[in-house]
């Protein structure tokens, strides 16, 4: 069962912001990686119920595509972004 929706994901070569809306309080794990699979962020978050926006510095990175794998006890997602 969908537990969360992710409304917004921009990545830029300092930081990654995401908007997540939440059907429930729980805790949500971000795993990003480059197009190889090498894993350039992974954190865990605490998700209140409604919008959550999520901000977090990562190294420079370069523009290419990138996987946000977005993980609950419930519920998974993955979406695929450009860096800007």
């Amino acid at each position: 069962r969908q537990t969360f929706a992710t409304e917004n994901a921009v990545v830029s070569a300092s930081n990654v912001r995401l908007s997540i809306t939440s059907i429930k309080e729980q805790q949500l794990t971000i795993i990003m990686t480059d197009a190889v699979g090498r894993v350039v962020l992974k954190k865990q978050v605490q998700l209140s119920t409604g919008t959550n926006s999520i901000t977090d510095n990562i190294s420079a990175i370069a523009n290419n595509v990138y996987y946000i794998k977005l993980f609950t006890d419930e519920y998974s997602a993955v979406r695929t972004v450009l860096s800007e």
